[in-house]
């Protein structure tokens, strides 16, 4: 799954969700080329409510490295489980990153993004 032109919130602000169900295998996330002075974190959510708002787990976030790839082990996927991970950014400044893919087996076809605008 691949998304282009994402856009990172600055630091302390929510950013894209995405929601899956994958198997208990870990996740490979790659970005081609991160902006300097910050970081790109993987942090796992879950819905909160019937509102539609995502809330951290317990779990830390998981910090996306710009080399090959990163594995991402979410302590909720265990192959019955829609998991939610949210994309955020240390950054001072919003930025844009022209590329992320995440490759994942997936246990059905869920899928779902929310997408953190400007």
């Amino acid at each position: 799954m691949g998304l282009s032109h994402l856009y990172v919130p600055a630091a302390g602000r929510p950013g894209t969700v995405i929601d899956i169900h994958p198997t208990a295998q870990p996740l490979v996330v790659q970005v081609s080329t991160l902006p300097s002075g910050g970081s790109l974190l993987v942090c796992p959510v879950n819905v909160a409510g019937s509102n539609g708002t995502w809330t951290r787990t317990g779990q830390a976030c998981i910090p996306v490295k710009s080399t090959p790839t990163t594995s991402v082990k979410l302590d909720e996927a265990d192959g019955l489980t829609h998991v939610g991970m949210q994309f955020d950014g240390t950054w001072h400044r919003p930025v844009t990153l022209t590329s992320l893919e995440v490759s994942y087996t997936a246990v059905d076809d869920h899928f779902f993004v929310n997408f953190a605008v400007p």
